[in-house]
């Protein structure tokens, strides 16, 4: 019979491929897949409450990731997961300050928003904004919409019409009701602020004769710099562009436009882009501030967070611990409608506003 088995055991490691011998007598699968498959099987056939509760720590941690989504759809109710998942994920950020505070503001900024979307996908939104670097909201990393767009489909077209303000000087913004004017308003300005600063950290670079930047002409050849030349007035005019079509904000309006004023001209050459770096070198700190303060004072965005390493660690681990949840509810998997709503509406909210909203249940 041994000998039989030993056969079988054989044959699918050197015909089939779905075992893989590590070491003598040790066995796993050729592939995470399968693993990650029967592993989601036993725990969705285990009914003791524990076995969710000690799957939920692992929230944060990739490698469970599909074993997550499996087990999900796998229970025939998915509730309790989902519970523990969000339990999970509130109290990664539960104990810090400053993170708090963070997402005070975010509710505070998505709730002034007055544009047509869920709260929680304004919420994401906003959120992804502020952990995002410039370049990659320059050219529309598809990440920047995609858990808004997980958490409310009508996303997904949520800057087709971001252009046809600077195409059409008649085009009426304001009957459009898909346009998500103060969004791509703070999309730019965020962009306009983040550049700024990696603008100026690519000029200092250059003016640091220890560095392999020391050479002014490498500098600008940066993409940073060369884009920054172009795309910062662009992304400043796009936005006070939009501010007068809609009529939003008119104080930053002609804040917007009195900084647009002093840049130099930023036609795509050398030379100009010379004159550009020169005049940056003398103007930036100042120029810098008056428009981190003027988007600050009449948009409430573009705060100088200064998040920590850790921080930043536990805002990536929460970012994503979140993604993974709004997966897990679309994937087909069934959750009480009262459940869903709940868990939804409470998506990037503040811990305590969570607890209080637990004991009025």
């Amino acid at each position: 019979m041994q000998e039989l088995s030993d056969a079988v055991l054989q044959s699918i490691i050197i015909q089939h491929g779905l075992l893989v011998e590590r070491a003598k007598g040790i066995y796993s699968f050729s592939h995470l897949t399968f693993q990650e498959y029967f592993t989601a099987q036993i725990i969705s056939e285990i009914s003791e409450p524990d076995i969710l509760k000690n799957l939920a720590i692992h929230v944060i941690e990739k490698r469970w990731r599909e074993v997550f989504l499996l087990v999900s759809e796998l229970r025939w109710n998915a509730g309790i997961l989902i519970y523990y998942m969000k339990q999970t994920i509130d109290s990664l950020l539960a104990s810090d300050e400053k993170l708090q505070f963070f997402l005070k503001w975010l509710k505070e900024k998505s709730i002034s928003s007055k544009v047509s979307y869920k709260l929680n996908a304004i919420r994401a939104f906003y959120f992804t904004l502020i952990r995002t670097n410039a370049n990659r909201i320059m050219h529309y990393d598809p990440e920047l919409l995609e858990l808004s767009i997980a958490l409310d489909d009508t996303f997904e077209y949520a800057f087709d019409y971001e252009y046809k303000i600077i195409e059409a000087d008649n085009y009426e913004l304001d009957n459009d009701i898909n346009f998500p004017s103060e969004l791509v308003i703070d999309k730019d300005l965020v962009f306009a602020i983040e550049f700024d600063s990696d603008f100026s950290r690519s000029v200092n670079l250059s003016l640091d004769t220890s560095s392999d930047f020391s050479d002014e002409i490498r500098c600008l050849n940066n993409l940073m710099c060369k884009m920054l030349v172009s795309n910062l007035p662009l992304s400043l005019y796009r936005a006070f562009k939009l501010t007068c079509a809609l009529n939003i904000n008119p104080e930053l309006a002609q804040s917007l436009v009195k900084l647009l004023n002093q840049l130099p001209h930023h036609q795509r050459t050398d030379e100009n882009k010379q004159i550009f770096v020169e005049w940056w070198k003398v103007n930036n700190q100042i120029w810098n501030e008056k428009l981190r303060g003027a988007i600050a004072k009449y948009r409430n965005i573009g705060h100088n967070w200064q998040f920590s390493e850790h921080q930043n660690k536990l805002l990536e681990e929460y970012y994503n611990a979140n993604k993974l949840l709004a997966n897990c509810l679309n994937n087909g998997c069934y959750v009480s409608p009262k459940v869903r709503s709940q868990i939804e509406d409470e998506l990037f909210l503040p811990w305590d506003e969570i607890q209080q909203s637990k004991l009025q249940e």
